[in-house]
């Protein structure tokens, strides 16, 4: 016995299982490829970096608004709460976009 990966959540489960404890994939009669395994998965990730990217743009509008509503628009420079509200949400979305660039890379190698 000894423990893999399911191949539909990826989460540990032993060898002798026939179906997952997590999502309850049952592996008796299904015959799929593992590059069709590995390319769903990357799809997956995909899916989550670009939910990431959405999120960081509205982190980034969230630090704008705050900008806007604290001093009645952009006069002046943007206090902490905003500045680290862009901050964040502009790091985030561009490691977001990283992310996604390599994904979709590794997806077209496939």
């Amino acid at each position: 016995m000894s423990i893999v990966s399911c191949p539909s959540c990826s989460q540990r489960i032993s060898s002798l299982a026939d179906t997952c404890p997590h999502c309850g994939f049952s592996k008796t009669g299904v015959s799929i490829e593992p590059e069709v395994l590995q390319a769903r998965q990357l799809r997956k990730l995909r899916y989550r970096a670009r939910m990431l990217t959405y999120l960081g743009m509205l982190i980034t509008l969230c630090g704008f608004l705050v900008w806007w509503f604290q001093q009645t628009g952009f006069n002046g420079l943007p206090g902490q709460v905003s500045q680290l509200l862009i901050g964040v949400g502009v790091v985030g979305y561009l490691a977001a976009r990283v992310w996604l660039f390599m994904l979709s890379s590794r997806l077209k190698k496939l």
